[in-house]
């Protein structure tokens, strides 16, 4: 836990001539500037109040549960804009796809223009709510999303936010406490041996009547299937491993190594 220097202060306000004072947090962010937060008006909240409020707040930055520093000045689709610009290196096409296809959802439900400052709680009810709901997105009329995509849009968004509060864009994550709803996974299509004997009859190349083979018999998934040589395959196993991108050559054909790990 780290020490967080935070202290309770009473601060003026003046408006219309007159002066109230109200009980403010005051505390120094990562790059040293004062930051304050008002809690309450004097008179209409007690000073123990106050120091509730004080305690709690300590207790959460000392903890890491909120940030000392303020969230940053952009829209929500600037944020998952810039989150995807970030990530476009080190994560798959597919990943990347469910990460865009989560931003147009959250855009659509509580507005791509809103300050990403105040996104919290109740707009991650509101997202699952229009998930459910029939709804329209880029154009489409759609009907309300499975469990299973309500609860992938979450989790996909939780790590986008986890993201921007370690990189000090936001201060807490809303959809960080909230429990995903469990699904039952989707019942597997398992091919017969006769459907597998017959594609292996019908595949066009050897390429294919090997790859058929390796896939029924192995179970090996298709990332794994689709990285193997054939100095890979031999008599009684198959040896899976990491490979950078690159190219082989067979029989004067030249064959591209796609990178797998």
């Amino acid at each position: 836990m780290t020490t967080t220097n935070i202290t309770l202060i009473r601060r003026p306000n003046k408006r219309a001539g007159r002066t109230s004072h109200y009980w403010t947090l005051k505390w120094s962010d990562s790059a040293g500037k004062t930051r304050y937060k008002s809690l309450g008006r004097d008179g209409v909240m007690s000073k123990t109040e106050a120091k509730k409020l004080l305690r709690a707040r300590i207790s959460d930055m000392g903890a890491g549960t909120v940030s000392r520093d303020k969230a940053a000045k952009l829209t929500v689709s600037r944020f998952l804009e810039m989150d995807r610009e970030s990530m476009a290196a080190t994560l798959k096409p597919s990943t990347l796809r469910t990460m865009e296809q989560a931003a147009d959802h959250l855009a659509a439900a509580i507005g791509g223009d809103t300050m990403l400052a105040a996104v919290d709680w109740m707009h991650d009810g509101k997202l699952r709510k229009w998930l459910a709901n029939p709804h329209v997105l880029n154009g489409q009329n759609l009907k309300g999303c499975s469990k299973a995509t309500i609860r992938k849009t979450v989790a996909t968004l939780r790590a986008i936010w986890s993201r921007g509060v370690k990189r000090r864009l936001v201060i807490t994550n809303p959809f960080k406490d909230e429990k995903l709803p469990r699904t039952q996974a989707r019942a597997k299509r398992i091919f017969a041996t006769a459907e597998a004997t017959a594609m292996v009859a019908a595949a066009p190349t050897l390429w294919w009547a090997t790859f058929i083979r390796l896939a029924f018999t192995t179970g090996l998934r298709v990332g794994e299937l689709l990285n193997l040589q054939w100095s890979d395959i031999h008599d009684d196993h198959v040896v899976v491993s990491a490979k950078r991108a690159g190219h082989f050559k067979i029989e004067g054909i030249t064959y591209p190594v796609l990178p797998w790990s």
